[in-house]
């Protein structure tokens, strides 16, 4: 274990145990504090966090099957597979990873955000999909502010990058990003689906030549507020 990195056991296996948390990403084999074997992705949390301006970023590793990043805001903790670093550049990791910091950062906007929408829903929940639409137009927001700090802080075109990277891997490993991404597929083809076929359809949902089905995709929106961002890149 790393210095000061001390996380209590039994709030790990809660963390594990919870059927929100697996539906979010997955298994969590593994599910520990950084060891030694991690200093390298525990620094550039370290230095993501001081980047971003955060304190007492909580990280926690797995070895789980789905690749990526998450911060759970209901035990203020920060997930990261083990492997995520090997699937990008170390700059790329580290704007994901202040994307998530920025997250940590507004975690009391989320609770009152959540208390509001419940006062909204009403006791009797008569407000229900009302409710559930503000929610999802502000974590939607949170997700574009989150990406903006990423890219003001390391740089538009290493999020837009290492997003790309990470949709790639998770899609490789989970039907539910394959379903999004090849809505004309039959669940019974995906097991066909090729690396490269799934890179091209990132590829073309980041540059803007495949429009999701959804217009209102936050994907793409992300990606096109990247794109914008910091337009003179060469992509």
């Amino acid at each position: 274990m790393i210095a000061g990195t001390n996380f209590p056991p039994a709030r790990i296996e809660q963390i594990k145990g919870d059927p929100e948390v697996m539906g979010m990403v997955g298994d969590l084999s593994g599910l520990s504090v950084p060891g030694p074997q991690h200093r390298e992705l525990h620094d550039m949390v370290k230095e993501a966090e001081a980047e971003v301006g955060a304190k007492d970023v909580h990280l926690l590793v797995h070895r789980g099957s789905i690749l990526g990043t998450a911060y759970l805001p209901k035990y203020d903790v920060l997930l990261v597979n083990e492997r995520f670093p090997q699937v990008v550049l170390p700059i790329e990791c580290k704007a994901i990873l202040a994307h998530e910091i920025d997250h940590k950062e507004k975690r009391g906007l989320v609770t009152k955000a959540v208390t509001a929408v419940t006062k909204l829903a009403g006791e009797d929940g008569g407000r229900l999909q009302d409710a559930r639409a503000v929610l999802f137009r502000f974590l939607t927001f949170l997700e574009f502010a989150a990406d903006a700090r990423s890219a003001k802080t390391y740089g538009a075109e290493h999020m837009y990058n290492g997003l790309q990277k990470v949709m790639v891997a998770c899609a490789m490993e989970d039907d539910r990003i394959k379903a999004y991404l090849f809505p004309e597929r039959r669940i019974e083809e995906y097991h066909t689906l090729t690396e490269d076929e799934i890179r091209n359809r990132v590829t073309g949902i980041a540059d803007g030549t495949f429009e999701p089905l959804d217009k209102g995709d936050v994907l793409a929106e992300r990606f096109k507020r990247l794109r914008n961002f910091a337009p003179s890149w060469e992509r």
